[in-house]
């Protein structure tokens, strides 16, 4: 109400030069609901600058509600364009500010839901980044490995984060994200792909084992037989004329293709330890 008032234009742009907000993105915007994001996004930066994040998660929702129609009725009105941003950049701005906020409340179905939503692809894959470091610093990583999260066009993104993070990790860090890669293609129903994970858990072991005293390479060559022996087990459900382990140098670059194979006998929660 506050942004469709009478007066409510110059009050907001008094407002915001009083209280150091900047400019949102509108220059001589005219139209009500042009107003009403221009003010919803001025409270979502307040709550922010304050860290509530309730508040400013439903501001920032409220605003997104107003985009499409603000820029539509901006361009019925100005036909030289006014409007400094598209509407995918401001969307995208917006869901990321949810995913944020969302994220800081420990909410992380919300978070992803965020992710999902985010219609500008480099802020999407930046939001996706961002979750996947959070959910493992807060112990939280074993989700990806549920059915909680729809990761429906993600699961390749999602697996090279976590690639990436594992090949740069400790190899003692907990939890183990070679494991968690084996338990997510497993979960993937991508037996041949997990198997390819525990055998670059193996190599790592292997290579680590030489600068361990006698104690701590023997526990490493146990470990190495233990996660070798995981990776035979996954190839036995593979189909035959696809049941083989990839050479490092192509690890990279495995695709992830499902292969014929028998049904699981463990469930992939089993790996995330």
């Amino acid at each position: 109400r506050s942004a469709s008032g009478n007066g409510a234009s110059e009050a907001l742009q008094s407002l915001s030069v009083d209280v150091g907000i900047p400019h949102l993105g509108f220059s001589g915007c005219t139209s009500i609901a042009a107003w009403k994001l221009q003010y919803y996004q001025w409270a979502m930066q307040l709550f922010e600058r304050y860290n509530i994040s309730e508040g400013a998660c439903q501001f920032a929702l409220a605003a997104l509600e107003q985009v499409d129609e603000a820029l539509h009725m901006e361009d019925e009105m100005d036909k030289d364009n006014s409007i400094n941003e598209s509407v995918t950049t401001i969307k995208g701005r917006l869901w990321a500010n949810v995913f944020i906020f969302t994220l800081d409340l420990g909410r992380y179905y919300d978070a992803y839901c965020a992710i999902i939503s985010n219609p500008d692809e480099e802020s999407k894959y930046i939001c996706l980044r961002r979750f996947i470091i959070v959910l493992y610093e807060q112990g939280a990583i074993k989700i990806l490995c549920s059915n909680k999260l729809p990761l429906i066009g993600l699961v390749e993104k999602v697996e090279q984060e976590l690639a990436w993070k594992a090949e740069r990790s400790d190899i003692s860090a907990k939890p183990n994200l070679y494991k968690l890669l084996y338990a997510f293609q497993l979960h993937q129903h991508n037996w041949r792909r997990a198997a390819n994970y525990m055998y670059m858990y193996s190599t790592r072991l292997k290579t680590e084992a030489a600068l361990k005293d006698n104690q701590g390479s023997s526990l490493m060559l146990q470990e190495r037989l233990n996660a070798l022996s995981v990776a035979v087990n996954a190839l036995h459900l593979v189909h035959p004329a696809y049941a083989w382990i990839d050479s490092l140098t192509d690890q990279n670059s495995l695709t992830s293709e499902c292969y014929p194979s028998k049904k699981a006998k463990r469930t992939p929660d089993e790996y995330c330890k």
